[in-house]
Order: C-alpha cells, then structure tokens, then sequence
C-alpha cells in the first residue's frame, strides 16, 4: 500500500508544461494539414475537376448546337461567344484540380458524346452502332484514364 508522500502528483507546474506542449502538438498538425491535404480534400478536388471538366465540354457542344439551331445571327453568335467564353471558365478551373490530360481528355469526350446525342435528340440525325461503340470505347477510356491517375497520385503521396 503506498502512503500520499509515494505517490506522484503533478504540480501546476507539469500541467501547464503539459498544455503548452499539448497545443505544440495541436499547432504542428494543423501545419502538417495545411501543407499536405488528405484524402477526402483530395477527392473532393478531383470531383470539383472533373465536374468542371464535363462542365467545358457540356458548354463547347452548347456552342455548336447554337450554331446550328439559331437561325439570327445576332443571337447565333452571341450563344456561341457565352458558351465559348463559359466553355473556358470551366476547362481553367478543371486545370486547378486535374493534369492537362484528364482535363483535356474528359472535356473533349464530354463534348464529343453530348454533341452526337444532341444530334441524335435534337436533329433526328441518325447514329450508327460503330458510333455508339465508340463512344463506349470514349468513356471506358476516360475511367481508365482517371483510375490511373489516381492511383498514381497515391503512390507519389
């Protein structure tokens, strides 16, 4: 049985020495945060990216429709100059979140596929199956594409 002089008590002293070095350590993860970003930072980014990316290609296929569709002049090349000038907004912001080629390649497969199926709905223009096998061939190149990218950037982290 220990008596109260065995036993060990910190003093004032300890637990303010033990708070200090408690908010040291508060500091350096926070520091450590804000240099390297974590997953979840990190993937909300990407999805940002890619958003934007499909965001840029939605618009240039916005543009080549209005070319199409509008028969004024005026208004032809006033959709085709907000879609563009829209179009290149979002392609700026997929660049902050992504490398140049996901952004690139995602941004002209959207603008690929949304101006065929525009075709398709919009102008009754007919779309063979080596379209759609294609198009198929597209998307299944942009996922590979942005698997790989990711699992690189996980190893590099």
């Amino acid at each position: 049985m220990h008596t109260w002089s065995e036993l060990d008590f910190p003093s004032l002293g300890d637990k303010h020495d033990l708070g200090q070095k408690e908010q040291e350590r508060k500091n350096k993860n926070e520091e450590a945060r804000a240099r390297c970003p974590n997953r979840t930072e990190m993937g909300s980014r990407s999805r940002r990216g890619y958003a934007s990316a499909i965001s840029a290609g939605m618009c240039a296929a916005l543009a080549a429709i209005s070319a199409k569709h509008f028969s004024s002049q005026l208004v032809k090349y006033g959709f085709i100059v907000l879609f563009n000038v829209t179009m290149w907004g979002c392609y700026a912001n997929s660049l902050r979140a992504l490398s140049s080629l996901q952004a690139t390649v995602t941004s002209f497969a959207t603008n690929f596929l949304s101006s065929g199926l525009a075709g398709f709905f919009v102008f009754e223009e007919k779309l063979s199956l080596k379209w759609f096998l294609g198009a198929l061939m597209i998307i299944l190149g942009v996922l590979i594409l942005s698997q790989s990218s990711t699992e690189q950037k996980e190893r590099t982290d």
